[in-house]
């Protein structure tokens, strides 16, 4: 089984790692508060619904923009 895709947009791109059961963040730029969380709320329903075991978040933020204040809460 290779990678599944649960999240892509402009800011960032979150992926299922089967081997590793952890769930791949890559961050592209800014974000708005709103896109912050949909980003977020799309990986813990995956979490929930897909049945995969996920023993962890990695989160890649070498390209991550400045985050807003409200979304670091």
């Amino acid at each position: 089984m290779g990678f599944i895709e649960i999240f892509s947009s402009h800011y960032a791109v979150g992926v299922y790692n089967p081997e590793k059961k952890c769930v791949e963040v890559t961050w592209h730029g800014n974000q708005t508060f709103e896109e912050y969380k949909a980003l977020f709320e799309a990986l813990l329903e995956f979490q929930r619904n897909s049945g995969l075991e996920v023993k962890g978040y990695l989160s890649d933020i070498r390209d991550q923009g400045v985050v807003n204040p409200n979304s670091r809460k």
